[in-house]
């Protein structure tokens, strides 16, 4: 909780994008490329597999752009639909 004067306040959550590009490592292209399909919500994993860039989708720049994140379970639950 924090105080604004006025009483506490509920800090509010970061919404699930920031969260990621903050503790998770993928870059805003890749995190922006994201497709559900890309999320494993059962083995907690992102899917890196493209990057969107000016609003254009793409590949991946090198082969070792492409890889797998692991997530944690509660900005998994962030996630879910």
């Amino acid at each position: 909780m924090r105080s604004d004067g006025n009483g506490p306040r509920k800090i509010q959550p970061l919404p699930p994008t920031i969260e990621f590009e903050a503790f998770s490592g993928p870059g805003r292209g890749q995190l922006i490329g994201l497709r559900w399909q890309d999320v494993g919500f059962e083995n907690l994993i992102l899917h890196i597999r493209r990057l969107l860039v000016a609003m254009a989708e793409g590949a991946p720049k090198t082969e070792a752009c492409v890889h797998d994140v692991p997530v944690d379970a509660q900005t998994a639950e962030s996630l879910w639909p």
